[in-house]
């Protein structure tokens, strides 16, 4: 099988090699401890652990054509960051609306 007939895998990798570059280099510059190299690099490797096992699954699933589920699972973290941040915001505006008595009563 071709990665171009998989582009979920393709962008997982992009996505997950950017994170984990990222994470490498703002680990490195902000943190200045002496036996820090173990924890940068036990980091590194989990990341790697678990980009490896994503992909995997990825490709599994789009060389069975289960195209729709290696969407889904490519788009499920921003799907719940959107609906963290709804219930959120929901719950913000909700403590600060003022509760108004209903019609008839006058307190």
């Amino acid at each position: 099988m071709n990665l171009s007939n998989c582009p979920q895998l393709v962008i997982y990798l992009i996505l997950t090699s950017l994170s984990i570059i990222s994470s490498y280099l703002v680990t490195n510059q902000y943190i200045k401890v002496n036996d820090i190299q173990t924890h940068v690099m036990g980091n590194l490797i989990g990341h790697m652990i678990g980009m490896i096992v994503i992909s995997v699954l990825l490709f599994w699933l789009c060389k069975h054509n289960y195209h729709t589920i290696a969407w889904l699972i490519l788009l499920l973290p921003i799907i719940f960051v959107f609906m963290i941040l709804v219930l959120l915001i929901t719950a913000i505006t909700r403590g600060r609306r003022k509760h108004h008595p209903p019609h008839g009563h006058w307190r």
